[in-house]
């Protein structure tokens, strides 16, 4: 009987032996300086595009990276050896990890093209997509999901089939809504990048914002000192306007955001609003809204004709113009929608001068949320003062 029970443990042993080198053991030995230039790398789980670092920011000794943040090459979490298959559904786009349906559990495929890149073993050390190495040492992808760690990034971050500039339209409640989006020229979808909103006035248009017909350049000359890291969009009012009745307007802004996120790579800590009069009411509207969403806006000889809704109490910072003899939006109704700022923003009263001239800034604003004030003299048009003066306001963060 003992004789049996150690033949019967021996075959035991010997199947386990046979499914753990079927599932392959490792490619490389431990004790080797680097991978040839002929390895093939596996997409690693944190979604970086160079196959070298797995989640834990530690490098796979094998050049590939398993789903359980190991070195080992194997799962030993959910599923067993040699059960994790990925579906046809489970695959890898561009380098980009996708979730799909695995036969076993909702694990992510990680099947990456081949490389000729090296495979990194110094687990201190990995090398992002552009060659160099980031300054932390690590994954050059980090957990906010674009990979140069320049900003928060968005789902959209790695979406290899982006959104692309030109005039598009999306479904609102059953109302077609159309837009201009412009995205860089070189766009790369692993960098996060700063998104603007510009706000055509009364009459105008999207095409006007695009065109800068009478506001200093395209998107009220933001486009042009951006550089090209920036994403811009134009939206089209109803009516040549924002009456922003219902809500309507800012459910538009809402949908747009949804669909920008998830199919283009964002910085959601620098999304932006500027607009000239009911360019510059809608973007006030944004801030009494959206605050939480926003980081700045920046209205021009605006008031509150769009509406202000209180539901979010945050912060934001404002940078606001007006002139003293506007006979179209009267001096009072932009004041007030100023004071509305001050008061959510929690300034004093007092102001010190900044530039350029004649902008004050309030004292005692919660931390990084400052308003700017600039009342010129003049009638209802934007400030020639304005472009630079956004720009350097929305540099501020």
């Amino acid at each position: 009987m003992q004789r049996l029970s150690r033949m019967m443990l021996a075959t035991i042993l010997g199947l386990a032996m046979f499914f753990s080198m079927s599932c392959g053991t490792s490619e490389l030995e431990n004790d080797a300086g680097t991978a040839d230039d002929s390895s093939e790398t596996d997409a690693d789980s944190d979604g970086d595009s160079d196959g070298d670092s797995d989640s834990d920011g530690d490098s796979d000794t094998d050049g590939d990276s398993d789903s359980d943040g190991d070195a080992d090459g194997d799962s030993d979490g959910d599923v067993g050896a040699c059960e994790y298959t990925c579906s046809d559904h489970c695959m890898s786009i561009g380098g980009k990890e996708m979730e799909g349906e695995c036969d076993n559990s909702a694990q992510k495929c990680c099947d990456l093209p081949s490389s000729d890149a090296d495979v990194d073993i110094d687990a201190d050390s990995d090398a992002d997509s552009d060659g160099d190495t980031d300054a932390d040492g690590d994954s050059d992808s980090d957990s906010d999901g674009d990979s140069d760690g320049d900003g928060e990034g968005t789902p959209g971050c790695g979406v290899m089939d982006h959104l692309q500039s030109g005039e598009a339209s999306i479904d609102v409640s059953g109302a077609s809504r159309d837009y201009i989006l412009n995205v860089p020229d070189d766009y790369d979808p692993n960098h996060a990048y700063p998104l603007y909103f510009g706000w055509h006035w009364m009459g105008g248009s999207m095409n006007d914002v695009v065109s800068g017909q009478i506001t200093g350049g395209a998107y009220y000359g933001l486009e042009s000192r951006a550089k090209g890291e920036g994403i811009f969009v134009a939206p089209d009012g109803i009516d040549d306007g924002w009456a922003n009745t219902g809500g309507r307007d800012i459910e538009f802004l809402r949908a747009m955001m949804d669909l920008f996120t998830e199919n283009l790579c964002i910085d959601k800590k620098h999304i932006f609003s500027t607009g000239f009069s009911y360019g510059g009411m809608m973007s006030n509207a944004v801030g009494c809204a959206m605050p939480d969403v926003f980081r700045a806006i920046a209205p021009m000889s605006g008031a509150q004709y769009s509406g202000c809704e209180k539901t979010k109490t945050d912060p934001i910072a404002v940078w606001m113009s007006h002139g003293d003899e506007d006979t179209v939006v009267p001096l009072a109704d932009g004041q007030q929608a100023l004071n509305e700022f001050i008061k959510r923003n929690g300034c004093g009263s007092e102001t010190v001068p900044v530039d350029p001239s004649p902008c004050v800034e309030y004292q005692g604003c919660a931390d990084g949320y400052p308003v700017v004030y600039c009342e010129f003299s003049g009638g209802h048009g934007p400030a020639s003062f304005g472009p630079d003066g956004i720009w350097d306001f929305f540099s501020r963060f």
